[in-house]
C-alpha cells in the first residue's frame, strides 16, 4: 500500500541522516551531530505528517479544501520552525547542520514524490497500451 512505502522510505531517510549525525560525531563535531539528527527527525515528522494530512485536505468543496490545505501547511512549516529556533537559541545545536538535516530528508523525500509519480505514469501506460492491444 501507499502507506507501508511511504513508511519505508521516510524510515530510509530518518538512517540517512543518523548515518550523516553519527559521521560527523565520528569526526568530533557533536553540535553538527545534534544539528543533523535534528533537523532529521523533525523532518521526517513533517513527510509523514503530510501523508497523513493528504486525506482531509480532499473535499468536494473547494472552500474547504482551501482551508484545511493551507491549515497542513501552515501547521508543517511551524513543525520545520521548531528545529531553526531551537538551533538558533542554543549553541548544542549547530545552526547549518541542523538545515542540512532537514534538507537531507527533504531530497530524500522528493526523490520518492518523484518515483510515485513516475510509477504512476508507467502504470497509465500499461493500461492504456493492454486497452490498444483488446482492440486489435
Amino acid at each position: 500500500t501507499t502507506f507501508n512505502v511511504q513508511k519505508k522510505y521516510n524510515s530510509r531517510a530518518l538512517i540517512l541522516s543518523i548515518a550523516a549525525g553519527l559521521f560527523c560525531l565520528g569526526l568530533g563535531h557533536k553540535a553538527a551531530c545534534r544539528g543533523i539528527v535534528l533537523g532529521g527527525i523533525f523532518s521526517a515528522i513533517n513527510f509523514a505528517l503530510m501523508g497523513q494530512l493528504l486525506r482531509f485536505q480532499l473535499s468536494h468543496q473547494r472552500k474547504t479544501a482551501v482551508r484545511r490545505s493551507l491549515l497542513s501547511m501552515a501547521v508543517r512549516y511551524t513543525l520545520l520552525a521548531i528545529p531553526l529556533i531551537m538551533a538558533v537559541r542554543s549553541d548544542r545545536f549547530d545552526v547549518a547542520a541542523t538545515v542540512v538535516g532537514i534538507f537531507i530528508v527533504f531530497r530524500f523525500n522528493e526523490a520518492y514524490q518523484r518515483w510515485w509519480e513516475a510509477r504512476t505514469l508507467w502504470g497509465g501506460i500499461v493500461n492504456a497500451s493492454r486497452s490498444f492491444a483488446r482492440q486489435r
